[in-house]
């Protein structure tokens, strides 16, 4: 009895010692984390939307993690550099990506990813939506989306519409659009935002989905006209642009988003920490006024499988309006 009693005591010492070798690892690795400056990389240049929504998460980030969060731009290749990269990155919280619709058009478009928008990642934040506006040049024969519609369907393919490349978001909301109002128009593809904007103050082409932060003063000094916002609500920045079922062609939705990813392997930890941080900087009142006069807003309060669901749901989304409209690399 006494053996026995001996032995079940030293199994029972082990057992506790293994435990607490192993909150020891734990504690040492994350339990103090974040222990230096966390890198959230851009898949875009500096200044432009993106960049700019991204450093005021920093921003609204750095004291609530009591850490530095550094901006680190990493553009090319559509933003698939910088995608492929953190894919390869260690899983320890301190290598972030700020990914965007942009990346649920890019699961669709390109034949050879070498990363997994789904699978290789911990999704951590859906953190702001960004609104679109359906803008044209001066001079067009038509002032609304219900004259737009019936002037497109009177001359097919008359109307271009502009987008900052092949497969990007503003190419695939008017192949949506289009899909979905039965019309033509001629897609003409720009190196960049800045360049498809530029040729549209210039009449070199009709109409273009954009953000509003890149349209907006042009609207107001009467350069562009607003023809209508798709989404449910109006733009609060430019209140008397109606939305799309106002106009008169309900059903048809198109913002971008923006979310933060971690390398996958990530401790769930580190992903919550991190959420919470990126939720309670989304609630402050300087923050959401900020993104306000953007264009954009808050969404957060995603759990990592509800953020890993929207996305399979939204590369499935324009997957479907790629394969109805053939697009794909190299095929336009």
């Amino acid at each position: 009895m006494n053996r026995i009693t001996r032995r079940g005591a030293m199994l029972n010492a082990l057992s506790a010692l293994a435990g607490t070798v192993a909150l020891g690892i734990a504690g040492k690795a994350y339990a103090a984390w974040p222990e230096r400056p966390v890198t959230l990389i851009v898949p875009y240049s500096a200044g432009g939307g993106a960049d700019v929504l991204a450093r005021m998460i920093v921003n609204g980030l750095k004291p609530k993690l009591g850490q530095a969060v550094v901006v680190e731009n990493r553009a090319g290749a559509a933003g698939n550099i910088a995608m492929e990269g953190t894919a390869r990155a260690k899983p320890d919280g301190y290598t972030l990506v700020w990914a965007s619709s942009g990346q649920s058009a890019a699961a669709n478009y390109y034949k050879s990813l070498k990363y997994d928008l789904v699978k290789d990642f911990e999704p951590v934040s859906l953190s702001i939506y960004n609104s679109r506006i359906l803008v044209g040049r001066q001079g067009a024969p038509y002032a609304d989306v219900a004259q737009l519609i019936a002037y497109a369907k009177k001359n097919p393919g008359q109307v271009t519409y502009a987008s900052w490349g092949n497969g990007s978001g503003a190419h695939l909301a008017g192949e949506l659009f289009k899909q979905m109002a039965g019309i033509e128009m001629l897609h003409v593809p720009f190196k960049g935002n800045a360049d498809a904007i530029t040729a549209l103050l210039g009449g070199q082409v009709d109409v273009m989905f954009s953000d509003p932060a890149s349209t907006t003063g042009h609207i107001r000094s009467g350069k562009l006209k607003a023809f209508g916002v798709p989404s449910d609500k109006r733009f609060p920045g430019l209140p008397e642009v109606p939305t799309f079922a106002e106009a008169g062609f309900a059903g048809f939705e198109y913002s971008g988003w923006f979310g933060i990813l971690a390398p996958r392997g990530t401790p769930a930890a580190v992903v919550k920490a991190l959420s919470t941080a990126i939720d309670q900087a989304l609630q402050e009142p300087d923050m959401r006024e900020q993104l306000a006069k953007l264009g954009a807003g808050p969404i957060g309060g995603r759990t990592p499988d509800q953020f890993r669901k929207f996305l399979q749901d939204d590369i499935d989304k324009w997957g479907a309006v790629m394969r109805k409209a053939n697009i794909s690399e190299g095929s336009n």
